[in-house]
């Protein structure tokens, strides 16, 4: 297995879930089941911001709403990096995951199927996760050396 594969298990809370990205084992804060960042690919090989993904799973027992859940790598509200929605409608039934990639092209060339959903367009067949600009205003693009990935359930 490729040593960047980082496999995480993060609750997603009223507020906000923080998972730091480094090659030692993240802290994590734990609030309310349900919504988990389930893995994290953040350097791959090659042009590694187009091909960065992360993978979300419902481990509860009803289906989640994730209209108003935001993902990103700000985790302060007024910064730099960036913030993304999932669009109007999205919904995650229990015991499914979606997988989130920078761009469909870059996640297509590693693993030859298209993401779910893409952070940045790349392709008009893969839906498109939406600004978030209420958070931050950056792009979100998770640094090697260590970042942090949040998911936000912010009304």
């Amino acid at each position: 297995m490729h040593q960047n594969f980082i496999w995480r298990w993060l609750l997603l809370a009223a507020t906000a879930v923080f998972i730091t990205i480094s090659h030692s084992p993240a802290q994590a804060q734990i609030i309310n089941p349900g919504l988990l960042i389930t893995e994290v690919f953040y350097n791959p090989p090659g042009e590694e911001s187009e091909r960065e993904w992360l993978e979300i799973a419902n481990v509860g027992t009803a289906v989640l709403d994730l209209s108003n859940i935001k993902v990103g790598d700000e985790e302060q509200s007024g910064g730099g990096e960036g913030m993304r929605r999932f669009p109007e409608g999205t919904l995650l039934e229990p015991e499914q995951a979606l997988v989130v990639a920078q761009t469909a092209v870059g996640f297509r060339f590693l693993y030859g199927r298209n993401p779910d959903f893409e952070l940045t367009d790349s392709d008009p067949t893969v839906p498109d996760m939406r600004n978030y600009f209420l958070w931050s205003t950056g792009d979100v693009a998770l640094a090697n050396d260590g970042d942090q990935l949040v998911l936000l359930n912010e009304q």
